[in-house]
C-alpha cells in the first residue's frame, strides 16, 4: 500500500488528524500521522526548519520498518509516497515536495506587507533568529537566496491546506516538479489565501496540480470539526474557533476534504483513473466550492 505522511498544524498533535488517516487507511493507503514535539506558541521560527527534517525522519522510519519487518515489507510501498499537512504542515508538505526556504526573499515580503497577520507572527522570529536556524539547518554560512532543499526523491505527490507560500518565494516554489493539491479557505485570516494556497498554486513547476477553495471559510475549517478534536474545547466554549469553522458545517467540509484528499492521492499514487477523472475541473460542481486544475 502507498505511505502518505500527515503534518498537523503548529502544536498540533498526531491524534487531530486521526480522521484524515482513518479515511484514507480505509481507502488502502499506510497513513503516518506525526506529532512535532517542542512546539511553544510565539516561538513559530524553529518550526521552519525542524518540521521539514522531522517528516524525513518519518519516512526514514518508515524505510526501517520495510527493511526490518517481513510482514511489514509486503504491506508498506515506498515507491509510492505521499506528504500531506495542515497550516505549518502544509509548509511541511511543500518542503517535502521540493519547495526550497527563502529568507531573502520573505524579508523583502514582511517589509512590504507589515500589517499581515502572516508578517506580525512569522516574519520577528525568522528574521531575528537566522544564525540558529542555519545552525539547526548544519548550515556553515547564510545562503545568499535559496536554502539547501529539504525535499525527498521519495515523496511523488503532496498536499498542502492552508499553509506554505511566502516562506519560499516564487522561486523556492518552482522547485516543485511532483503533482500538488492546495486546500484554501477563502476567507483565511490567519495564512492570507493570496499568499499562501493561492500564491504556492500559480508558482509551483508541477505538470499535474489543483487548487480547492472553500468560500468564505477561515483557517480552522482543515480542523476536522470539534467532534474530532474535543481536547481543543474542554470545558471552555470560548475555544470554539479552534475546531470550528464560521461558515460551513463540519460535517460538510470533512466529506469534501476527504473527498479531495482522497481522490488526489489516488490518482497519483495509485494511478487510479476514476479518480483522476473526478478531479478534472469539469467534474467538480459543488456548492461553495471554487476550483482549478491543470493535468487532469
Amino acid at each position: 500500500y502507498p505511505v502518505v505522511v500527515y503534518s498537523p498544524g503548529f502544536s498540533g498533535t498526531r491524534e487531530g488528524a486521526a480522521w484524515v488517516a482513518e479515511h484514507l487507511a480505509s481507502y488502502g493507503f499506510v497513513a503516518l500521522s506525526l506529532t512535532h514535539p517542542g512546539e511553544v506558541w510565539g516561538e513559530f521560527w524553529p518550526s521552519y526548519v525542524i518540521r521539514p527534517l522531522d517528516n524525513l525522519r518519518a519516512l526514514d522510519y518508515m524505510e526501517s520498518l520495510v527493511n526490518t519487518d517481513e510482514a511489514l515489507a509486503d504491506m508498506i510501498d515506498m515507491e509510492r509516497v505521499g506528504i500531506a499537512g495542515w497550516s505549518s504542515g502544509g509548509y511541511d508538505a511543500l518542503a517535502g515536495a521540493g519547495a526550497r526556504f527563502n529568507p531573502a526573499w520573505m524579508e523583502q515580503w514582511c517589509t512590504q506587507y507589515p500589517d499581515l497577520f502572516d508578517v506580525v507572527e512569522n516574519c520577528p522570529g525568522v528574521l531575528d533568529h537566522q544564525q540558529e536556524l542555519l545552525d539547526l539547518a548544519g548550515l556553515d554560512a547564510k545562503p545568499d537566496g535559496l536554502w539547501p532543499a529539504w525535499g525527498d526523491p521519495r515523496v511523488d505527490a503532496a498536499i498542502s491546506q492552508a499553509g506554505g507560500g511566502y516562506e519560499f518565494g516564487p522561486e523556492g516554489l518552482a522547485a516543485v516538479t511532483i503533482p500538488v493539491m492546495i486546500q484554501q479557505g477563502a476567507g483565511d485570516a490567519m495564512n492570507s489565501p493570496e499568499w499562501v494556497g493561492y500564491f504556492a498554486y500559480e508558482h509551483v513547476s508541477s505538470a499535474q496540480k489543483s487548487l480547492v477553495a472553500f468560500a468564505d471559510a477561515g483557517h480552522m475549517i482543515f480542523t476536522g470539526g470539534c467532534e474530532n478534536n474535543p481536547w481543543l474545547i474542554g470545558n471552555d466554549p470560548s475555544l470554539f474557533w479552534a475546531c470550528a469553522d464560521s461558515v460551513w458545517d463540519a460535517d460538510r467540509s470533512v466529506d469534501l476534504v476527504n473527498h479531495f484528499t482522497t481522490a488526489f492521492l489516488l490518482a497519483t499514487l495509485k494511478d487510479d483513473a476514476e479518480a483522476a477523472a473526478a478531479l478534472a475541473p469539469d467534474a467538480v460542481a459543488f456548492p461553495g466550492i471554487t476550483y482549478e486544475a491543470q493535468g487532469f
